[in-house]
């Protein structure tokens, strides 16, 4: 047994540092790359860096309150109703037919949903320390809120999610909702 675990352990060295030099290679050599798009493609994020395009058609589906019920919501009616919106777009419900009865929530798009929830709390400890205003906070929030109902229908939110995956604080998630162009066809 003794005299098999050297060469297996270089074995298993030289099949690690083989794979290894050969993609740092492939990444050295520059005509291996793509060229550089001119325009963002839609869902890409601009060349300088500076916004994410989405194209969405010209008129997006109503949504209106069917219930009645919407709930309230700490920064007013349009927040609450636009928040309302969100959750039955980004939120899919159905029922579990083994056990109590008890209903599965699917979330739709994780990443966006989960941001724009982190970015409630956000505002909710802001308005609550002063730090800003109930009026600035709500208007900013509804404008988040309105790019997450056009992101929904997008079919090319991938690359906006990987970076709303990877964002930090909430500070970063606020620059990148920030960042965010809805174009309409």
């Amino acid at each position: 047994m003794k005299k098999y675990f050297l060469p297996m352990v270089l074995l298993g060295f030289c099949a690690m540092v083989i794979p290894v030099q050969a993609q740092m290679t492939l990444a050295d050599d520059t005509s291996v790359l793509p060229e550089k798009k001119v325009s963002p493609e839609p869902g890409e994020r601009s060349d300088a860096g500076r916004y994410f395009v989405f194209r969405v058609r010209e008129s997006l589906p109503e949504h209106s309150d069917a219930e009645g019920v919407y709930g309230s919501h700490f920064l007013g009616d349009t927040v609450a109703r636009k928040m309302h919106v969100v959750k039955s777009l980004y939120l899919k419900k159905s029922s579990v037919t083994v056990g109590f009865g008890n209903t599965h929530v699917e979330i739709i798009k994780p990443y966006i949903f989960n941001s724009l929830t982190k970015l409630e709390r956000y505002y909710k400890k802001a308005v609550r320390k002063e730090q800003l205003q109930a009026e600035d906070a709500a208007e900013e929030f509804a404008l988040f809120l309105d790019h997450a109902v056009a992101i929904f229908y997008s079919t090319e939110s991938a690359a906006f999610e990987e970076v709303l995956a990877r964002a930090k604080d909430s500070e970063e998630l606020i620059s990148l909702f920030e960042s965010v162009r809805i174009e309409k066809d």
